[in-house]
């Protein structure tokens, strides 16, 4: 379709005497309506009706362009469906696992993901900001962008000292159990219940400002008690299927706070006010950089973070994937590193997603009001196990467990991904584990199925002619490949690749379902649609990070 679409452009800017760009051209609604349509009529001043009908007329068919025709004021374009379905389906296969690819692009792009807190638990909110980070890293890799995958991890601040001062007074004398990063996450909680009915905060100030002073003997917990969260959230990542290049620490560029306050001052960017050193941005409000006691807050760490990446690692575009609470900060955070005197700041972007609900209402980790990981994990594990020994008993039991695995993480991962980033996810269990509907196990299903098929033949698949409305509509999803994933990599939107997996999948069914393949008179030319299916289900699952096993 690309290629086609490529054709069409050129024949209109011919036409028109000026340069027409692919993506102005649309999908008509109807097939029978042609395969491309283009609305230039209107902006040609006159009758856009009788423009359209002068433009079919001068254009002529050729290579891929069939048919041009005007439908009222739009100039639509009917391929040669022959030749473009044999280019589609050869392009797939010859191209396999790099069937949709970009071009190389010259830019480095750092994505800046999962971010989670030491001491805290990780729950299904995070997991939505790694499914969405982790896929679009996938993404931009896979269209030819240089990305580098972060995560900056949170290890000091108030919530830590808030733990650590719940772990001395009531829980330091506990034995604690196997999974202690789960067990950190309970004593914070516990310690922001205590302090609500409490008035000891002045013991948690104390214990952060020893925590920013060294203190050798809170020093010596903190980096004890961050390690058990540490080990806990490589866990979790390995579990995903998610890797990092680079790990950065709140604790390492913290102490840079002082510098960068005061070359802020220095370069008239901040001004002190009350005690205060700020920063007025107008219409943006005014950002806090230090306390009236000397102690900095989060924004100089993300400022001395940002100054690393530009300098240090050569990053040109740096996307940041957290929640749309922050949408504020980090549009003073861009501001302030643009009046810092960084041009890369012109291209920063706060990639922001909605929150994960409970039907109960909003998760807050300090109120106990989550769904855990681990606890979603093991449900996942649990029922997908269950869909397995149903739907291939036969399957030895190491087998299954490592099929139920993939569909397990599958299924956590696009119900996080399959809605666009700026809607609100309210989280269902039957919904998130339904193993029928709208699901990575259904997507994961529909290529296992084409895989046994090219397994169960056992012939060579041949290129050929389609001559079912279901061929047809199956090598035009296939084609429709390369531009959804040029797309979501231009508009940070994984979802676009997750809603296409499950339209090919539904496609590639009703084909199946109407199209004999095996023991077929075309049964050779019917297996290359089925095998390029398989690689476009493929290239999508893995783009969403989602395993795509040959059996189920």
């Amino acid at each position: 379709m690309r290629k086609f679409r490529k054709e069409v452009a050129g024949a209109l800017s011919d036409a028109v005497g000026r340069k027409i760009a692919e993506n102005s051209l649309t999908t008509p609604p109807d097939p029978k309506l042609g395969d491309l349509a283009s609305s230039i009529a209107f902006s040609m001043g006159g009758n856009p009706k009788e423009n359209a009908e002068k433009l079919a007329k001068r254009i002529k068919a050729s290579g891929l362009i069939r048919e041009v025709r005007a439908v009222g004021p739009y100039v639509n374009f009917f391929a040669d469906r022959d030749k473009m379905s044999a280019a589609v389906v050869k392009q797939a296969l010859k191209d396999g696992s790099k069937y949709g690819s970009g071009l190389r692009k010259k830019e480095r792009v750092m994505v800046e993901f999962s971010q989670p807190n030491t001491h805290k638990s990780i729950h299904i909110g995070h997991l939505r900001n790694i499914a969405l980070g982790d896929s679009l890293s996938r993404i931009l890799s896979f269209n030819g962008y240089r990305v580098t995958k972060a995560n900056y991890i949170n290890d000091f601040g108030a919530h830590v000292a808030k733990t650590l001062w719940g772990y001395i007074k009531f829980h330091q004398h506990e034995r604690p159990p196997e999974n202690r990063g789960r067990w950190l996450g309970g004593i914070y909680r516990d310690a922001c219940q205590r302090l609500e009915a409490d008035t000891e905060e002045d013991d948690v100030r104390t214990i952060q400002q020893r925590m920013e002073s060294g203190d050798k003997e809170i020093t010596g917990l903190w980096k004890r008690t961050r390690e058990w969260s540490l080990s806990d959230f490589k866990r979790i990542y390995n579990e995903l299927g998610v890797g990092f290049d680079e790990w950065f620490f709140e604790s390492d560029v913290v102490g840079e706070g002082k510098d960068i306050v005061r070359d802020m001052l220095e370069k008239g960017v901040a001004k002190r006010d009350q005690g205060m050193v700020i920063i007025d941005f107008d219409d943006l409000g005014v950002a806090v950089l230090e306390r009236s006691d000397g102690t900095t807050l989060y924004m100089v760490a993300d400022l001395a973070l940002a100054k690393h990446k530009f300098e240090d690692f050569g990053v040109d575009r740096s996307v940041y994937v957290v929640a749309s609470e922050q949408k504020q900060y980090f549009q003073q955070l861009f501001k302030a590193l643009e009046l810092w005197g960084f041009p890369q700041a012109k291209k920063c972007c706060h990639l922001s997603y909605e929150l994960v609900m409970l039907e109960e209402g909003k998760m807050r980790s300090r109120e106990g009001q989550v769904v855990l990981y681990d606890d979603l994990a093991a449900e996942a594990r649990r029922k997908a196990l269950a869909a397995v020994n149903e739907k291939n008993p036969d399957l030895s039991d190491n087998e299954k467990q490592r099929v139920a695995e993939s569909v397990a993480v599958g299924a956590m991962k696009y119900e996080m991904l399959r809605v666009s980033n700026n809607k609100t996810i309210t989280f269902s269990w039957d919904r998130a584990l339904d193993f029928n509907g709208e699901s990575a196990p259904y997507i994961q299903y529909a290529h296992a199925r084409a895989k046994r098929i090219l397994e169960k033949s056992g012939k060579k698949p041949k290129v050929g002619p389609v001559k079912t409305a279901d061929e047809l509509a199956l090598t035009r999803a296939i084609a429709e490949f390369p531009d959804v994933v040029e797309r979501a990599a231009k508009n940070y939107s994984p979802h676009l690749v997750a809603n296409y997996a499950y339209s090919l999948a539904n496609t590639f069914n009703h084909f199946y379902a109407s199209t004999p393949v095996i023991g077929s008179e075309e049964e050779v030319e019917r297996l290359a649609l089925v095998e390029a299916t398989a690689v476009v289900l493929g290239n999508a699952l893995k783009l969403l990070g989602v395993d795509a096993p040959d059996v189920m």
